[in-house]
Order: C-alpha cells, then sequence, then structure tokens
C-alpha cells in the first residue's frame, strides 16, 4: 500500500480513504463509488490531479432523487 499524503492510500488501483475503499483507478479515470464528505471529496480531487485522472462516478451507485422544494417528509404532531 502506497501512502499518497495524509490518510489517503493507492493500493493496486484502489483509492483508500482512511479504511474505507473509495475510489478505483480504471483506464484513466477516477472512478467514485459513492457520495462522500466535503473532506473526502476534495481528497479526490487531489488524488486525480495528482494522477492525472479524469474523475467519474460509478455507474454501480445507486441513483438518488431530488425532492421537489416544500415536499412534506413528516408532521409533528402535537397533543
Amino acid at each position: 500500500m502506497k501512502k499518497l499524503f495524509n490518510n489517503v492510500f493507492l493500493d493496486g488501483n484502489k483509492v483508500i480513504s482512511y479504511v474505507t475503499h473509495v475510489a478505483t483507478i480504471d483506464k484513466g479515470r477516477l472512478v467514485l463509488h459513492g457520495i462522500y464528505s466535503q473532506s473526502t471529496s476534495r481528497q479526490m480531487s487531489k488524488v486525480a490531479q495528482l494522477l492525472d485522472l479524469l474523475i467519474v462516478r460509478s455507474a454501480e451507485r445507486p441513483d438518488f432523487e431530488m425532492l421537489p422544494i416544500g415536499i412534506q417528509l413528516g408532521k409533528n404532531v402535537r397533543n
């Protein structure tokens, strides 16, 4: 395992943040495996820049839907 910078490692083609496999290097691309915190996203940008890779999202990642503004997900019930 090669340390790229603080808490970010390269294990073969796997990019590890702390102890989590967050991305994979494949054909000149950094394939992200999810949606991450701002700090992890910043780390992945640094990795892509360091290794001259294009950032893409994994096709295996589940899609998320944007909720319309004003939707009510729950109610505050007062007794």
